[in-house]
């Protein structure tokens, strides 16, 4: 089984960088595996979730993040976007949807913009 995840000795300061985040943090995640991550309020794991899928604001200070293969910790803006488009879903605790699309379209949007056959992403998306 390949790794689609590899977190090496991962820190991560706060946005001012006044406070340590994360620290050591190490993780693999297998290609077919599914991870729950839960704790207390304040303890990492939404400045995880963010280091992991490259989001500005959560750079990361040290350690590696290799993500399908791709250290995505030497990512350009522009190669983490690409990367979060076609490589990644996201799944938020509140829900971040255009008001004016319905649920479908809400769905299938991010697939036509990935440059999916409509055909397919909306197979996938019933």
């Amino acid at each position: 089984m390949s790794n689609i995840l590899e977190i090496k000795d991962l820190y991560v300061d706060s946005a001012d960088g006044e406070k340590e985040i994360l620290k050591g943090v190490n993780l693999l995640v297998g290609a077919d595996e599914t991870h729950v991550l839960m704790g207390p309020n304040g303890t990492g794991k939404s400045t995880l979730g963010y280091a992991i899928t490259g989001n500005p604001g959560y750079e990361v200070k040290a350690g590696k993040i290799i993500f399908d293969g791709e250290d995505i910790s030497k990512m350009n803006d522009k190669q983490l976007t690409k990367l979060r488009l076609l490589k990644m879903g996201f799944i938020f605790q509140q829900m971040y949807m255009m008001k004016k699309l319905c649920i479908f379209d809400n769905i299938v949007l991010p697939a036509y913009q990935a440059g999916a056959v409509r055909a397919e992403a909306n197979s996938r998306a019933e």
